[in-house]
């Protein structure tokens, strides 16, 4: 009974030792954007309205559409 508890202990401590809690801050990049062929683009975050990233997002154009 005593070495199941040791065995239990060890394992225990080993499974801690991994813990995601352990782990250091990840390092947050910002990805390349997308190739698009297209005059101008924006992804924007829905929830938040953050701009994530941009393609000539600043040149004035004519609506796609009007309908």
């Amino acid at each position: 009974m005593l070495l199941k508890r040791r065995l239990f202990i060890a394992a225990s401590l080993l499974t801690m030792s991994f813990s995601p809690a352990w782990a250091s801050d990840a390092v947050s990049f910002a990805p390349q954007p997308p190739a698009i062929t297209a005059g101008a683009w924006v992804l924007m975050d829905y929830t938040t309205g953050q701009i994530l990233t941009a393609g000539n997002e600043h040149q004035q154009r004519n609506p796609a559409s009007l309908t």
